[in-house]
């Protein structure tokens, strides 16, 4: 029930290279908080990898929509 230990999952998978497990993760994450940014710009890096540029466009543009209506990154702040 940690949408963020997902997004942390993705992240380690992408670094391993397993697209299908990260892109798995970064789902479920987003399925828990449909407004972590992370989890998008993370699954976006996942379809550029595999070079589904539609996919990844349409997870980019997510995040930039979110990140501009101050969505859930986490709980970082601007700047840090």
């Amino acid at each position: 029930k940690c949408a963020e230990c997902y997004t942390n999952m993705g992240a380690i998978y992408s670094r391993q290279q397993d697209w299908p497990k990260a892109e798995e993760a970064y789902k479920k994450a987003i399925e828990m908080n449909p407004e972590l940014v992370d989890a998008y710009n993370g699954l976006a890096n996942v379809y550029n990898a595999q070079r589904k540029g539609d996919l990844a466009a349409q997870a980019s543009a997510k995040a930039t929509e979110l990140a501009g209506a101050g969505g859930g990154a986490g709980g970082e702040q601007p700047g840090n």
